[in-house]
């Protein structure tokens, strides 16, 4: 059962960050373990494996692989619409393009991806079983792909699994990595890139034993027995038994040693290339300059170390999702709210604009000129943002905002469920693979990301807002007025039927919508209400929901696209006739409350509107309604000699700004 009260202390004491809530998906499809890594595993050789035999003297760097981030959810629901079973993955490919050019590190990272594959089923089987007994049980598991160098000299990922929820430390966390020679795709034992294994313990056994007394005193309220001596003989024996995993860096050599193995939390140390200060401890083929540009991901369960500015000190770093209640919740439940940022001493929470409007944040550290950048691009609301914060001296600051995310591929080699499409994920600072949605549609960029944070596009105007007041990120969602690809689940005569699927979708999960179709160019210009699911920019984000749809029960769901807004409906409330000024150029309702026709949110105003002579009766409407109404009059002329309550009630408008260009209707509340 989750203990939601660790969880709170952890996040006081910056000592373990919390995990992302996932994309919006139904039951998990049945599936076999081995059937899926068969399935995935397939791929067709575009070339002969390198011969690694003929592995040269001196090592010359080449040029990153393009690799592919994948992105996954699977849920087990249950009563009241909440997440029994919750379990989110991510892994990495190379593109198929590069699959045979890089054959060794193309195979080594499918071995991964099946890691971590067979894990999740197995894990998913024993939830499942667990349920039979304890179905006041819910559970939440992810398994985190991080790249932790990508050149033209090494490849390393590390796998991190966690498990939430496990007795007094709010989680569980193992580890296992993979790291690989560029050039000849060889999958890298630790005595191919540790030379003196002495040297190296003896160097990162006293940081993991620092940090493991200091922990279990202050978080855990224990002592340590064991000595350094003897952390080091065991961190031998762990790397053996698979309980510590090993990653090679950008800056060193990194130990990943899994939860309650020596504290219940999992511990991390890194070991530098700047610290060798005679050459013995690693291979040079693998040690990078200090000032060398380069890029790795933040771990999001376990501390993690950088040389930031270049000057060999180490200084800490967390990125990862904050969290927060969701009162709209029947029980208590967090939602994302924003991206936690922790670094030498300093934590900042950068919000959302609406919590729970996020499922996931990717982040990057970005080093060049004895500079690093926090890159980060998350979803708001089935569009993307991405922002870059400095890191230094001057403490955490933001810089720069964009709306755009990375470029996804329509590489299906892979595509263990129908869910996110992979992007490209960066290895060179400037030339990253970005798409943002314009007025032409999706468009695909290169863009740049310079040591001082500023982010640079070849053609697209990308580049958002920020409120540094509040520390908000404003979103790249879209806007009420644009047009959109819908997800349509179903169509109404009767508005309240239409509210009533918004509603029913919500309690599933999803983020649903009404849309009054003669608002909108290519939907019906009949009265109808329609429900969609998210308000996509592109047509491929809409369509990577049709699967949950229909596995939710919404087997009719297609995606069409909206065209332009041509107007918008609302209802106005005039409560008395002091509200109503009427001149016989221009009538004025002051500050008067509003709805959205569509029902969407909570009263709009109040607003001021007016009528003029260009506003007209709508040929649906009524004209009974409207006391003392003359065939052929305009609204103007109408409200010129009305009287007394006559113009008060509730008005069915058509408007453009805060001018009325229709009237469709009057009534009176109840």
């Amino acid at each position: 059962m989750k203990k939601n009260l660790a969880k709170i202390i952890c996040i006081i004491l910056a000592a373990a960050l919390l995990c992302g809530c996932s994309s919006k998906t139904e039951d998990a499809p049945a599936k076999s373990a081995d059937s899926a890594a068969q399935d995935v595993s397939e791929q067709a050789d575009a070339e002969a494996e390198p011969d690694i035999a003929k592995k040269p003297e001196k090592k010359n760097a080449g040029e990153a692989p393009e690799l592919l981030f994948h992105r996954y959810s699977t849920y087990e629901w249950g009563d009241g619409n909440t997440p029994l079973i919750k379990h989110d993955f991510t892994f990495v490919t190379l593109d198929k393009d590069q699959a045979g050019r890089y054959k060794g590190i193309s195979d080594g990272l499918v071995d991964a991806m099946n890691e971590i594959i067979k894990k999740e089923q197995e894990v998913w089987d024993d939830e499942k079983e667990a349920l039979k007994e304890r179905d006041y049980f819910n559970f939440e598991d992810s398994w985190n792909t991080f790249v932790r160098r990508a050149d033209g000299t090494a490849l390393s990922v590390l796998n991190e699994y966690c498990e939430e929820g496990q007795f007094d430390s709010g989680y569980y966390c193992e580890f296992t990595a993979h790291s690989f020679d560029t050039a000849t795709g060889k999958e890298l034992a630790f005595s191919d890139v540790v030379k003196d294994e002495d040297k190296f313990f003896d160097i990162i056994a006293p940081k993991m034993m620092e940090y493991i007394e200091h922990t279990a005193e202050t978080v855990y309220a224990v002592e340590i027995e064991k000595d350094t001596w003897a952390l080091k003989s065991d961190l031998k024996d762990y790397l053996k038994d698979g309980t510590c995993a090993w990653t090679i860096d950008p800056q060193g050599v990194t130990l990943w040693l899994q939860s309650y193995v020596e504290l219940q939390s999992a511990v991390s140390a890194t070991v530098l290339f700047s610290e060798d200060k005679d050459g013995k401890i690693f291979n040079e083929d693998y040690v990078t300059a200090a000032d060398s540009e380069w890029i790795t991901q933040v771990p999001a369960y376990v501390d993690s170390y950088y040389d930031l500015d270049d000057s060999g000190k180490e200084e800490y770093v967390g990125v990862s999702a904050s969290y927060d209640i969701d009162d709209s919740a029947e029980e208590e439940s967090y939602c994302i709210n924003g991206l936690y940022v922790s670094y030498d001493g300093d934590g900042q929470t950068f919000t959302t604009v609406k919590p729970g409007g996020t499922s996931f944040y990717d982040s990057f550290l970005m080093h060049k000129d004895h500079q690093t950048v926090l890159l980060e691009c998350h979803d708001e609301y089935d569009s993307f943002l991405m922002n870059t914060f400095t890191l230094n001296d001057d403490g955490i600051n933001m810089i720069d905002s964009v709306t755009a995310g990375f470029e996804q591929s329509d590489d299906d080699t892979y595509r263990y469920l129908d869910t996110y499409m992979p992007y490209y994920f960066p290895t060179d600072m400037s030339k990253i693979r970005i798409f943002a949605v314009t007025a032409n549609g999706d468009e695909t960029d290169t863009a740049s990301v310079d040591e001082n944070g500023k982010i640079t596009a070849q053609k697209l105007d990308i580049h958002g807002d920020i409120n540094g007041d509040a520390g908000i990120v404003q979103t790249g969602e879209q806007e009420a007025d644009e047009p959109f690809f819908g997800l349509w689940t179903g169509s109404f005569s009767d508005r309240q039927d239409a509210l009533n699927l918004v509603e029913k979708l919500e309690g599933k999960g999803f983020e649903a919508y009404c849309i009054y179709t003669p608002e909108w160019e290519n939907l019906s210009s009949d009265p109808y209400w329609s429900v969609t699911i998210g308000r996509s920019g592109s047509e491929p984000e809409a369509q990577a929901y049709i699967e949950d749809a229909k596995a939710a029960g919404y087997k009719d769901a297609y995606v069409k696209y909206t065209g332009d807004r041509l107007s918008h409906r609302l209802y106005c409330y005039v409560y008395s006739t002091g509200d109503v000024k009427i001149t016989d150029s221009k009538v004025t309702l002051n500050d008067v409350p509003t709805e959205l026709l569509s029902g969407n949110s909570e009263d709009e105003g109040p607003m001021t509107l007016t009528v003029d002579a260009s506003t007209v009766f709508d040929s649906s409407c009524e004209m009974e309604f409207f006391h003392g109404y003359k065939k052929g009059e305009t609204p103007l002329e109408w409200y010129n000699h009305a009287e007394g309550t006559d113009i008060m009630g509730v008005f069915d408008v058509g408007v453009t700004g805060n001018h009325i260009d229709s009237i469709y209707g009057s009534y009176w509340w109840d």
